[in-house]
């Protein structure tokens, strides 16, 4: 049975996996997706699959199919309607390229010090290429945005602007807010602090930075914070 998809803005706790449609702006190839499962087993997902409407995937193909595969029958969604065709590829596009860069993982050699020059070298690589990107994209919306301010005379059209114009503010709201947080992180690779959890002072450990490299808490300090989130919002 088909699951009933909420009016727009409404948040969907759990959306079944199955009743989410593909567009045809996805490619099927998806890649190796082991590091993505990995993270999203050890942090959950931390964004949540846009789709439209009446159920028609926008943006997370890697994401869903990473659900599917570690045994979940439902997924967070956000539900966004009125979103233009041209909107919809380019946010698929956006999804295969932004979230999910290759980069050879850090091997250790034996005996290395945690944390040592060549990995700090190997992280400041990561959180400078991300920024840089994010800085482009930034710039690229701005200049899109200012090429297509049309008017468009009918009440349709100008609403399906307007809500491809807002869903990409938002994105480059919250992308200059990671930039902010990429800066604070570089600079606690400057500063020494990099690597190790801001709670109780232990490793965060190479894999778990490389799935989130802004990481400042630990696997046990952020689960129990994530914990106490969940009591105080019953």
């Amino acid at each position: 049975m088909n699951a009933r998809v909420p009016a727009d803005g409404q948040p969907v706790a759990q959306f079944p996996i199955d009743d989410i449609v593909l567009g045809r702006s996805f490619r099927r190839e998806l890649g190796d997706l082991s590091d993505l499962t990995a993270s999203i087993q050890t942090l959950g997902l931390l964004c949540p699959i846009v789709i439209t409407s009446d159920g028609v995937l926008i943006s997370g193909r890697r994401r869903l199919e990473a659900m599917r595969q570690l045994g979940h029958a439902t997924v967070p969604v956000w539900i966004a309607s009125e979103v233009s065709d041209k909107l919809r590829t380019l946010l698929a596009i956006q999804d295969d390229n932004l979230l999910h860069k290759h980069f050879t993982p850090y091997q250790p050699k034996a005996g290395e010090e945690y944390m040592s020059n060549k990995q700090l070298a190997h992280f400041r690589k990561i959180l400078e290429a991300v920024k840089k990107e994010l800085s482009e994209d930034i710039d690229r919306t701005v200049h899109t945005m200012q090429d297509e301010a049309t008017v468009f005379a009918d009440p349709n059209d100008r609403a399906s602007q307007e809500t491809d114009m807002a869903i990409e503010l938002r994105n480059r709201d919250r992308e200059r807010k990671l930039i902010k947080k990429i800066d604070e992180t570089l600079g606690r690779i400057e500063s020494g602090d990099y690597g190790f959890c801001d709670k109780c002072g232990v490793e965060i450990g190479i894999k778990r930075l490389e799935a989130r490299p802004t990481a400042t808490l630990c696997i046990d300090c952020k689960t129990l914070d994530e914990l106490k989130e969940k009591q105080m919002a019953k």
